[in-house]
């Protein structure tokens, strides 16, 4: 019997101890299955981002996947502004409060002045010509304050050949939906009179859905770009219908990327925020981001009746959002070279406002180039950057890394005496999307880049091989914008402390890793 009762006691000690691990268990993994399903799965509880469940039961409708569309995704290719549309639930308090978002701060968001604007240009030089397609945003679901104008806006640009360029824009600022996880957006201005998409609820559509059932609007997804937009001659006039030359523009591509932000080997590190990683946060007013530093399109453009057909043929994508556009700035871009492959530059600078300190700005300026797979970076927390703008005709940038694995110097020249450009609408601060920049797509460009090394003699930087000599291009796209442009504006990028430590931060970390690798 005391056997017995010894071989219970132990079965009952093993079968209680065994119960507690399994009871602790499945305690820990419930815990990690609540969490799971409160922060990420989008239920119609919890999610602002969730589509209202009529929407999805469209057919033909694509969602939102919360992840990378494709290898080379650039940090911020996703939404900033909050939207309007019908189709996406307001956000509960409960996934506020996992989120960190609070109703002063969602108030605070809908009560000031925030745009978010979206640019890709397509270069076709069989046809010696290039296309922009510029979507914008404003104010989406601003609660305006008593006085105050009413600027709420969703525009589209198209900029063609000869620097011609049409607009279409509307105040209903409730149908434009973009993703939160990639580069998705769009836009339906009207439907087709036999769709069968609800107008209020429609979101992202299968492109050949798309044809089916718009008769104007676009859309952008992470490797198609559709649009139609009957519009009117943005060089004339005002925004809205009927305020212009009538002007009909249709597009149609497939999109292949090849750069993001950073380098395109596949064991390469993420993509780059273009405004180093304090872009993640309201503190610069606007941010930009290259989210296709190159790609290659193929597909169909008709401009006014024209049509133009093309294979594989350079693409360029970036984006802004803020309150506003800078004081005053230049740009240069350019994806196809006559004499060199698989090489792209984008260049710039301007005057922003300063954080926290009323009434103060700083000139800063950045030329970066993507070639054989390396990116190359010249900004202003890891080197120097200089240029001399005139006010229409002329950019003369040169720029310097002197910090990291690839240490160089790289010189951009761009002309435009064939054109006069084409004076463009942006957003800003207090007239909404207002005349304020000039572009052209007629440019004579020419690129050249060197590796530097330090030299003790001379105690500075010199050239010590020629990694690009004299790229050229007869298809630069150029922009001076802001103001005023009373003379040739001579700069030198100079970033003010602690901001500029704190953006080179990074850097720095990668700069001691790798160190310690080596040694290893």
């Amino acid at each position: 019997h005391g056997a017995m009762m010894s071989a219970i006691f132990n079965t009952t000690t093993t079968s209680r101890i065994r119960i507690a691990k399994l009871s602790t268990i499945s305690l820990q993994q419930l815990s990690l299955v609540c969490i799971f399903i409160l922060v990420w799965i989008p239920s119609p509880i919890l999610g602002y981002s969730t589509t209202n469940p009529a929407a999805q039961q469209q057919q033909h409708h694509l969602k939102d996947i919360p992840k990378k569309a494709y290898r080379q995704q650039t940090p911020h290719s996703s939404r900033h502004f909050l939207p309007s549309h019908p189709a996406y639930k307001k956000k509960k308090k409960f996934r506020n409060l996992l989120l960190f978002r609070t109703k002063a701060s969602q108030k605070l968001r809908t009560n000031q002045r925030f745009m978010e604007g979206w640019y890709y240009r397509l270069t076709l030089p069989n046809y010696n010509t290039s296309f922009a397609f510029i979507f914008s945003i404003e104010d989406a679901g601003r609660i305006i304050p008593e006085g105050n104008k009413d600027l709420r806006l969703c525009g589209a640009q198209v900029m063609g050949p000869n620097d011609e360029y049409l607009v279409q824009a509307t105040s209903d600022h409730t149908k434009f939906w973009a993703w939160e996880h990639s580069q998705g957006l769009g836009y339906t201005f009207g439907f087709l009179s036999n769709s069968t998409c609800d107008p209020k609820l429609t979101t992202a559509l299968a492109p050949q859905s798309w044809r089916e059932n718009v008769d104007t609007g676009f859309q952008m997804l992470p490797k198609s770009l559709q649009g139609r937009i009957r519009g009117h001659d943005g060089s004339l006039g005002g925004v809205r219908d009927s305020q212009g030359i009538p002007g009909t523009c249709s597009w149609d591509m497939t999109i292949v990327p090849n750069y993001g932000w950073g380098d395109a080997h596949p064991s390469s590190e993420p993509q780059k925020s273009t405004a180093g990683w304090l872009a993640n946060y309201p503190i610069f007013e606007p941010q930009w981001q290259v989210t296709m530093a190159d790609a290659t399109a193929t597909g169909v453009v008709t401009w006014k009746n024209q049509t133009f057909h093309f294979q594989n043929q350079p693409f360029y994508a970036e984006k802004n959002w803020g309150g506003s556009f800078p004081l005053k700035w230049y740009w240069v871009q350019c994806n196809s070279f006559s004499n060199y492959k698989n090489l792209t530059v984008t260049a710039g600078g301007g005057i922003r406002k300063l954080p926290f300190l009323a009434g103060k700005t700083e000139e800063l300026g950045m030329v970066s180039i993507h070639y054989n797979g390396s990116f190359y970076e010249a900004v202003p927390w890891t080197g120097d950057m200089s240029w001399e703008v005139s006010p229409w005709g002329k950019w003369i940038l040169h720029g310097r890394c002197t910090s990291g694995n690839r240490l160089f110097e790289a010189e951009v020249i761009a002309t435009c005496d064939r054109s006069p450009g084409v004076v463009l609408r942006a957003p800003t601060e207090k007239d909404g999307l207002a005349y304020f920049c000039r572009d052209s797509f007629l440019a004579d460009l020419t690129l050249s880049m060197w590796e530097i090394e330090w030299n003790k003699d001379i105690q500075d930087y010199v050239r010590c091989r020629t990694i690009i000599d004299g790229a050229i291009s007869s298809q630069g796209g150029v922009e001076v914008g802001g103001g005023p442009w009373y003379d040739v504006w001579k700069g030198t990028s100079k970033m003010r402390q602690p901001m500029k430590a704190l953006v080179a931060f990074p850097y720095f970390l990668d700069r001691w890793r790798k160190k310690i690798k080596l040694k290893k």
